[in-house]
């Protein structure tokens, strides 16, 4: 019983308002304007449902047959309300979309044209500091030629005597021909360290030039690697949107 009275009270409250509603659809119609003959309004009914009371949008035809007598033709609109506010939304969204894809294709378009002025700018790095790899050979064959100097420079070993006088002269003349050998050993020496400094200086004043030469090579090759990969996700993100059109971009 008490479940019962409790839906006979909803119901006469809906009801109430669905009256309420007509009757202020009624009212708005009396109101109108006696000089014309028919006139269009748009008002929200209340209808009852599983969810409770919902608004429903509709649009009222008014017809004045006379001073004192009207017709009013309700139509229900609200499906074609609700395709109206999706179709705008469509719009909406498909207007935002075509203008972050423009925004899109400038963006790399520019990413592209900076790209290619870098590249451009490495080529005219490459072609400005045009180095030619040298120095390795010289130093190989100086230390050749040291080396074989300093082998053919070596003293011969004294052969051993049987006779005291011929003992001692031959010791006169090699301890004569030792120091000649050590002195002119000592003199090549210095000879072949200074050739090895200045080889030495000579690299380490070409080695800046080598650096900036594999440096310019690799950022070239980065810059070719970027713009590789941002060409094959335009046309990947252009396929997938159905928009691919074959074109050079490069």
């Amino acid at each position: 019983n008490v479940k019962e009275a409790t839906l006979c009270k909803a119901a006469s409250a809906s009801r109430k308002q669905s009256l309420s509603a007509m009757c202020k659809l009624l009212s708005r119609a009396w109101k109108t304007s006696n000089k014309q003959r028919e006139t269009l309004l748009m008002h929200d009914l209340v209808r009852n449902s599983e969810d409770g009371l919902t608004k429903v949008r509709c649009e009222a035809m008014v017809t004045r047959l006379e001073s004192d007598a009207l017709v009013v033709v309700v139509r229900d609109i609200s499906e074609r309300t609700k395709r109206f506010e999706a179709e705008k939304r469509v719009v909406v969204e498909t207007t935002a979309r075509e203008k972050d894809a423009e925004a899109n294709r400038f963006t790399r378009h520019e990413v592209k044209n900076g790209l290619l002025a870098a590249i451009g700018l490495c080529d005219s790095l490459r072609e400005a500091f045009g180095f030619v790899e040298e120095g390795t050979a010289p130093l190989a064959r100086s230390g050749n030629s040291s080396a074989s100097l300093k082998l053919t420079c070596e003293p011969e070993p004294v052969s051993a005597v049987t006779t005291i006088g011929e003992e001692k002269s031959s010791t006169d003349c090699s301890v004569t021909g030792l120091s000649e050998a050590v002195a002119a050993l000592q003199k090549l020496q210095r000879s072949g360290l200074t050739e090895r400094s200045n080889n030495s200086l000579n690299m380490l004043h070409q080695q800046p030039r080598f650096d900036v030469k594999r440096c310019v090579h690799e950022l070239d090759a980065t810059l070719r690697e970027v713009l590789d990969t941002i060409l094959a996700e335009a046309m990947a993100r252009d396929v997938i949107h159905e928009s691919y059109e074959p074109k050079v971009e490069r």
